[in-house]
Order: C-alpha cells, then sequence, then structure tokens
C-alpha cells in the first residue's frame, strides 16, 4: 500500500522549469558534466576506479585518465541532451525507457559492480555543482532539477539492477 501511495505522491516532473535550467544554465556549458565528473572522482575514489575501469589501458597517466573521464562527462551531457532537447522529456514512458536503457548499459560494460550508493552521489553532486555554479537559480527550479535527476537516478538504477539480475541467471 505504501508503495502504491508514494507513487502518486511523487510529484510529476516540472517540464518548463526543467528545459529552464537546462537552457539558461547547462545547455551548451560542457564545463556543468566537467565539473559533475570532477568532484564524484574527487569525492568517491570507488566511483572513479569504476569508471577508469572501462578504460584502464587508455588511463596510465594522470592526463590519459582526466582525458577518460572528460569523455565520460561529454557523453553523460550528451545523454542529457537528448532528453531535454528532443522533448524526451514530454512523454514520460520514453524517458523512462530511455533510462533504464542506459542503465542497462551500465550493467554491460561496468566490470566491476557498482554500488547502489554510487547512483544516488551522482544525483547529489549534480545538485551541488548546480546550487553551487549557478547560484541565481530559483529553488523552484532547483526542486524542479532534483525531480528530474531523481527520475534518471531511479530508472537508470532499475534498469542496472535488472540486468544485472538477467546476466547472473544466464551466466
Amino acid at each position: 500500500m505504501g508503495i502504491i501511495l508514494a507513487y502518486f505522491r511523487r510529484p510529476k516532473l516540472d517540464v518548463e522549469r526543467i528545459r529552464g535550467v537546462w537552457m539558461d544554465h547547462i545547455n551548451g556549458n560542457d564545463e556543468y558534466f566537467q565539473e559533475v565528473i570532477r568532484r564524484i572522482c574527487k569525492r568517491n575514489e570507488g566511483i572513479r576506479t569504476a569508471m577508469l575501469a572501462q578504460n584502464a589501458q587508455h588511463a596510465e597517466s594522470e592526463a590519459e585518465e582526466d582525458f577518460v573521464l572528460s569523455n565520460i562527462a561529454d557523453r553523460v551531457s550528451a545523454f542529457f541532451h537528448q532528453l531535454v532537447e528532443d522533448d524526451v522529456l514530454r512523454d514520460t514512458m520514453a524517458l523512462k525507457r530511455h533510462c533504464y536503457d542506459l542503465g542497462r548499459q551500465h550493467a554491460a560494460y561496468s566490470k566491476k559492480q557498482l554500488k547502489i550508493s554510487y547512483w544516488e552521489e551522482f544525483t547529489l553532486t549534480m545538485m551541488d555543482v548546480l546550487e553551487q555554479s549557478y547560484p541565481e537559480t530559483s529553488k523552484e527550479e532547483q526542486k524542479a532539477w532534483l525531480h528530474f535527476q531523481r527520475f534518471v537516478n531511479e530508472n537508470m538504477l532499475d534498469g542496472y539492477l535488472d540486468a544485472l539480475s538477467y546476466n547472473s541467471k544466464h551466466a
């Protein structure tokens, strides 16, 4: 019963405010996602290691690691660009599917299992960067962006966990 109530209490995505945050602060500014990746790697060595594991052969020096992490930030930016700019954001089912599919992909290319806590850390870091880099965002915009981040995170995590479960049953 609690799950059903939680579902109905979940706030609807505020598409206009999310697009406003995107258009006013993030779109075309790759520095946002670069800073997110830098901060998350600084905060959590486990996440940094997981991000670099797939490309270990290309990340033998600090400069090469920075290059690999920069490419990851570019891919994150491209994913969010697709969600917001291609109006996937306006179709909740399509948005869920995109996020779920990306979560499944994470299971396929993660060399070691990602801790569940890593997913929330990503959301929190994205909010920290927004609040600190763009203090002019209103509380309503921050709240809309946070709900969007949580929606993305939750559906990616569902895809990731489902893929891990499927892979373990069929290994």
